[in-house]
């Protein structure tokens, strides 16, 4: 069994929206990272991005 190889680079789209995120969606928090929505309930809304290109 082979180590599945990670993307080279990963392009980030902002969608124009500021509100609660869906699993397959990201969010930026105020640190400026990037991450992954586990769930669609949150208490907070945050800048929502997607992924447009996954470049291997």
């Amino acid at each position: 069994m082979g180590i599945e190889q990670l993307p080279k680079r990963i392009t980030f789209e902002f969608t124009g929206e500021i509100r609660h995120g869906y699993p397959g969606e990201y969010w930026m928090g105020i640190d400026g990272l990037l991450r992954p929505v586990f769930v669609e309930k949150s208490d907070r809304e945050w800048p929502i991005y997607r992924v447009v290109e996954l470049e291997k």
